[in-house]
């Protein structure tokens, strides 16, 4: 039998055990838990500590009665910084020791997922928080829709680029949306030109009376594929938003007698 069979740590039968614990007796094991963690994360969390984002901490109790911590290091740091904590409730098992917990560990982080761009946009939007709500408001009034992949004009996967814009620059943001709906036709819009639309705004290039070069261009698919030759030729891995706007320019400047430059409105 290997370890895997062996320590399948949620025995069956063995649901475990919902208590209250002192943080005192909460012990973190580094040999398999991560490290080190961040002090950031860990001050972010003490300072808008809520019970109900804390949750449980998966503990494993040895036969010494030493308890573990496997899921919840950084929330357990984080109410130990708070000073006001003593006691934090628990998802108590019996560990068989520190194979057990490592096992315990890895099972509950590889399946785990992050909470995506779009399930924060639409929680931090139902619970009133600005600027998502603004912004889904907004959309709502477009007739737009927040997905997890877009594959029409009637939706979008960058929420969060979105609320990073709008937290700038509203109107900005809305004439960078409308400016790419204009182009795009009934296909969706892509997070990279609205960078690089939003970025071009913010330094007053204006691009909407070039709409019609670019869509004779190739509209939305010449704009993609001239920010992803920019990316290469800068040597970036990502497409920021000054990359984006240097690919769009270079669609608008193509042929063009008097070339736009950033230089000029920097």
């Amino acid at each position: 039998m290997n370890k895997e069979q062996k320590y399948d740590w949620a025995k069956p039968g063995d649901r475990g055990r919902q208590c209250v614990v002192s943080v005192s007796e909460l012990k973190i094991d580094h040999s398999y838990q991560r490290q080190p963690v961040s002090n950031r994360i860990i001050l972010d969390i003490a300072a808008s500590f809520s019970w109900s984002a804390f949750g449980s901490l998966i503990v494993m109790e040895r036969t010494s009665g030493d308890k573990y911590v496997v899921d919840g290091q950084q929330r357990l740091l984080a109410a130990k910084k708070r000073g006001d904590i003593d006691r934090v409730p628990c998802l108590l098992f019996a560990s068989d020791g520190k194979d057990h917990e490592a096992q315990a560990f890895l099972t509950i982080n590889t399946h785990r997922k992050g909470v995506t761009a779009v399930d924060r946009f639409v929680a931090s939007a139902r619970a009133g928080l600005e600027p998502a709500a603004s912004v889904s408001k907004w959309l709502a009034g477009e007739g737009i829709d927040v997905a997890y992949r877009s594959n029409s004009a009637t939706a979008i996967a960058f929420p969060d680029e979105l609320v990073r814009t709008w937290s700038r620059d509203e109107q900005n943001t809305r004439i960078a949306f409308i400016t790419q709906k204009s182009l795009n036709g009934n296909t969706p819009a892509l997070a990279e030109i609205h960078k690089g639309v939003f970025y071009l705004l913010c330094r007053g290039i204006d691009i909407r009376d070039d709409i019609e070069k670019i869509k004779i261009a190739g509209g939305k698919v010449a704009l993609r594929e001239a920010i992803k030759t920019m990316q290469i030729e800068l040597g970036h891995r990502e497409a920021n938003p000054k990359t984006c706007a240097l690919g769009i320019l270079s669609v608008i400047n193509f042929k063009r007698r008097r070339k736009i430059t950033l230089g000029d409105t920097e």
